[in-house]
This record gives structure tokens, sequence and C-alpha cells, in this order.
């Protein structure tokens, strides 16, 4: 009991984002193969399918059935493999700051590993911030600041899906400002990004929809690997301030 009571020591947001962008950098081709394949690949044959339905003419864009059933396909193909991306990604990141060999094979492994749980996490995950929204925002948000790391917490400790959310719950517990001042800095690079990509798709020639269909596969797969690298060291610096853990005791990744 008595780690319930433990302070947790201020988390620093510039160490953070230092360390995420060292380890993308240290495995920025790793990254960027898996990104492609699991985050860039499906949004590309969606938006490629999506283009055949519709044309080059977004207006036509209405309800039917065979576009609900697309756009429904299309949506459980890249929520799959964005889990499993994501459990590639915090692997590969735990075992680089670990000073272990960061194997893709072995990260993709970890993700295919952990496919249920990690759907499981992200269903409740996004659950639970759209019914906070609903009552009066506020909920929603805290909601999501404090099971940010419950994805981390599944790869790297093995918890089950509910004790991912309560330990998540745990770790935040006094940095969820900071957490929420870092996802505000973070969206705002996001931006930054998808408006230097959306100029470079406007010297693409074609429509609209077809600019669309080129942009959104490479947004998602460097948001992708941004975000799966983010959230796992935000989640190493924070057992850092809350278990006053090292890297070095973040083994159970690793077996």
């Amino acid at each position: 009991m008595v780690d319930l009571v433990r302070r947790s020591e201020p988390l620093d947001i510039g160490v953070v984002l230092q360390t995420t962008f060292a380890v993308i950098g240290r495995n920025f081709g790793t990254f960027l193969i898996l990104s492609a394949i699991l985050a860039g690949l499906p949004t590309l044959l969606a938006a490629l399918s999506m283009l055949q339905f519709l044309g080059s003419d977004l207006t036509r864009a209405s309800f039917n059935m065979d576009g609900a059933v697309r756009g429904g396909w299309a949506g459980l193909v890249e929520l799959v493999t964005g889990v499993i991306l994501q459990g590639a990604i915090i692997h590969i990141t735990a075992a680089d700051l670990n000073g272990q060999p960061a194997s893709w094979t072995r990260g993709l492994s970890t993700g295919l590993r952990n496919i249920l749980p990690l759907i499981a996490i992200a269903i409740l995950y996004a659950l639970g911030i759209t019914f906070g929204l609903i009552f009066l925002i506020v909920p929603g948000i805290l909601f999501g600041l404090a099971n940010c790391v419950a994805v981390p917490v599944k790869v790297v400790e093995g918890a089950g899906v509910f004790r991912a959310f309560s330990r998540s719950a745990y770790l935040t517990r006094g940095n969820r400002w900071r957490i929420l001042a870092l996802g505000i800095l973070m969206l705002f690079i996001s931006m930054v990004l998808q408006t230097i990509g959306g100029a470079l798709t406007l010297m693409v020639p074609g429509g609209m929809a077809v600019k669309s269909a080129m942009l959104s596969p490479i947004t998602n797969m460097f948001s992708g690997m941004i975000g799966a690298a983010l959230i796992s060291s935000l989640y190493v610096e924070l057992r850092k301030g809350r278990d006053g853990v090292g890297v070095a005791e973040l083994a159970s990744v690793f077996d």
C-alpha cells in the first residue's frame, strides 16, 4: 500500500520531447517501414476505395449502404493495424531506451501478440472520452489524460485491460495538466506538419479528392510514428517520477 501514497516527481515536458525525437532519430528507418505498412498503406487503400466510389467530386458524398460498408471496413482495418503499430513502436522504444537491440520483428511480434487487449483498450478509451465529452466536456478530457498511458502499461508491464487503466491513472496522477500541455504542443506540431503537407499536395495535379488521398497516408504515417514514440517516452518518464525506476528496470517487455 506504500506505493499508493508515493508522490510523483513533476513531469519534465522537455525531457519527454527530447527522448521522443531521439528515439525516432535512432530508429527512423524501422519506424518508417512499420508506419508505412501499418498506417500509410491501410489509409491509402481506404482512400483509393472511397475515391473509386465517389470519383474526383467530393460533393457527391452522401449516405448510402455501399459507402457505409466501405467506411466501416476501412475503419476496422485501420483500428487493427493502428494498435499493432502502437504495440510495435512501444516495444522498440522501450528496447532502445533500455539499451537492447531494437528489432522490428520483435516489435511487430509484440504488437500482434497483444492485438486483442490493445483493441479492447482502444475501444474503451474512445468510449470513455466520448461519454465524458457528452457530460460537460471536462470529464472526457480528464479521462483521456488519466488513461493516456494504458497501452504502454499493457505492452511493457503485461497488465490486464482494466489493470492497465487503473495503473495509467496512478502513473499520471499529479502530472495531468503537464500532460495536457504536452498534448496541446503535439497538436500544434501536427497541425504544422499537416499544413506543410497540404501545401505540398497543392502542387500535385488532380482534384481535391486525389490530393486528400495522397496526403492522408503520409500524415497518418508520421502521426502514428510520433504518437506511439511520444506515449512510450511519456510512460517511461512517468514511471521514473512515480515509481522511482529507470529504463533498465523496464525488463518485462523483453521476457
